[in-house]
């Protein structure tokens, strides 16, 4: 028997497809929530609740507000690096923004690479991080020969 898939407009919760979790409630396997709410990984569990502001504490990236981004080492939700800034983790460059080594070689924020573009572990939607010996490029599907 394999895995169990809801319909779009549901998810899954505690085992059963259900309606979208409302604020407070727990959010689904998946960590969705209904509407503008968004999944926040607390102590007591994750619970769907209203996006965070600028500054206010978060845990990941999904609770911050659109233009921000939860940076872990001040555990709060801050705006989003502009293309060409210095970066570590990645997640400063926002949903559309990877870390990857600049012209100087270090790592700076730049748009996710697309179709046939060196990339180091992700592309835009749709496209995988192909390895190949020396170097990985984006592409349409990964195939391994067994």
């Amino acid at each position: 028997m394999g895995p169990f898939v809801c319909a779009p407009d549901l998810g899954c919760v505690d085992g059963v497809c259900a309606a979208l979790p409302g604020d407070g409630e727990p959010c689904t396997l998946d960590s969705r929530c209904a509407g503008d709410l968004a999944c926040d990984f607390t102590p007591r569990g994750s619970v769907c609740g209203p996006r965070k502001p600028a500054f206010a504490p978060c845990q990941n990236d999904q609770i911050c507000e659109e233009g921000l981004y939860c940076e872990f080492s001040l555990g709060q939700c801050t705006a989003i690096l502009a293309a060409g800034s210095p970066c570590n983790d990645g997640n400063e460059c926002g949903p559309t923004g990877s870390c990857l080594p600049g012209p100087s070689g270090a790592f700076e924020c730049a748009p996710k690479p697309s179709a046939g573009q060196r990339c180091l572990f992700e592309c835009t939607e749709g496209l995988h991080c192909a390895p190949l010996a020396s170097e990985s490029f984006c592409a349409p599907e990964i195939c391994l020969d067994l």
